[in-house]
């Protein structure tokens, strides 16, 4: 082959061929999207706006959540990029309550997952975005413990956390459309 002369499929290193199209069976976009979902929880959980609504943070790393495990369609991503990020969080000191902080990020990624696994769901990916809502849940886990560390009995929180429970349950919903909506937008961009 002269050096004017384009490499035919034979003449490229076959790892070349593979590289743009997988890493260990994850398409590149999926990849790149867990790294952005780290990062993105890292610094959400770093920047806490005081807006006094309970859950809204969740509509950021949830959707991202949603999107990594709908562009990567394969369990076990997801819990991955949960690990990781739990994994960052505690690393660098940034998540304020240590482990109980970052249990959310991976209860939720491995619900996604979970969910990710039913046959309807792969069938209908906006499922995944319906179901992101009682997901969302999950991040209670942080102020349901602290309160019962001090004394509060369950009984007596759950009156007040109707409201809270509620607005988790629609940050959820929206973080879920959310995702779906960037991983179509993800999974349809021009390669």
């Amino acid at each position: 082959m002269t050096s004017i002369e384009s490499p035919g499929p034979r003449d490229v290193a076959p790892w070349r061929l593979r590289a743009a199209h997988a890493v260990d069976g994850v398409g590149m976009r999926a990849v790149l999207l867990g790294l952005v979902t780290v990062v993105a929880i890292a610094v959400q959980a770093e920047l806490r706006l005081p807006t006094g609504v309970p859950g809204h943070r969740g509509v950021l790393w949830l959707g991202l959540l949603v999107a990594t495990a709908l562009t990567a369609r394969r369990a076990g991503v997801t819990t991955a990029v949960g690990l990781a990020s739990a994994g960052v969080l505690l690393g660098t000191g940034i998540g304020p309550n240590g482990v109980l902080g970052v249990a959310p990020y991976v209860l939720a990624a491995a619900a996604v997952d979970a969910v990710l696994l039913a046959g309807v769901v792969r069938r209908h990916p906006v499922l995944l975005a319906v179901l992101a809502a009682p997901i969302h849940l999950v991040a209670l886990v942080v102020p349901l413990t602290r309160s019962l560390r001090v004394g509060v009995t369950l009984p007596a929180m759950l009156p007040g956390m109707t409201t809270v429970i509620a607005l988790h349950v629609l940050f959820g919903l929206g973080a879920g459309l959310a995702g779906w909506g960037l991983s179509r937008a993800v999974t349809r961009a021009p390669r």
